[in-house]
C-alpha cells in the first residue's frame, strides 16, 4: 500500500519533460508564425509603395504628354527629369539611362530604408501610332529582387 501512495503523490520527471517540450514545440510554432507574418506585411507594405511611385511616374509622364505632347515618338526606357523645376512645363523624359541590369537602374527613390529604381518604357504601338508607356519599379527584398509594373 505504501508503494502505490508514493507513486501518486507528484508527478514523475517523464511527465514534466513531456509537458516542457509540448510548451516548447507550441512557442517555437507561435514565433514562426509571427516571423512568417511580419515577412508577409513588410513585403505588402514594399509592394504598394512600389505600386504608389509606379503610378506617380505614370501620371508624371501624362501630365508631359498633356503640357508638351510627344511630337516625335518616344522609344525605350527612360527616365523623367523634373530635377530643375516643379513646374511640369519643365519637366522632360530623359535618354535612355536604363542599363538593364535590375534592379540598379532608373530613377532611384528611398522610402523606409529601401531603394526603388523607377523607370518608363516607351513603345510605339503601329497600328493607330500612339505611344504606350509602361512603369516599371524594382527593388531588393532581403536577397530576392521584387519589381511591379
Amino acid at each position: 500500500m505504501k508503494l502505490t501512495r508514493n507513486l501518486m503523490r507528484g508527478q514523475s520527471l517523464i511527465e514534466v519533460l513531456v509537458a516542457f517540450g509540448v510548451v516548447v514545440m507550441v512557442g517555437m510554432a507561435l514565433i514562426t508564425a509571427s516571423l512568417a507574418t511580419q515577412r508577409t506585411s513588410i513585403s505588402a507594405r514594399n509592394k504598394s509603395q512600389a505600386t504608389e511611385l509606379a503610378q506617380q511616374y505614370l501620371e508624371q509622364v501624362r501630365v508631359i504628354r498633356d503640357v508638351k505632347g510627344f511630337s516625335v515618338p518616344v522609344t525605350g526606357c527612360r527616365t523623367i527629369d523634373y530635377s530643375t523645376s516643379s513646374n511640369p512645363a519643365l519637366w522632360a523624359i530623359s535618354s535612355g539611362v536604363c542599363t538593364g541590369l535590375a534592379p540598379a537602374d532608373g530613377e532611384q527613390v528611398t522610402l523606409n530604408n529601401i531603394i526603388y529604381y523607377r523607370k518608363v518604357n516607351f513603345s510605339v504601338i503601329t497600328t493607330n501610332l500612339s505611344t504606350k508607356a509602361v512603369v516599371k519599379v524594382d527593388w531588393k527584398e532581403g536577397t530576392n529582387d521584387r519589381s511591379v509594373s
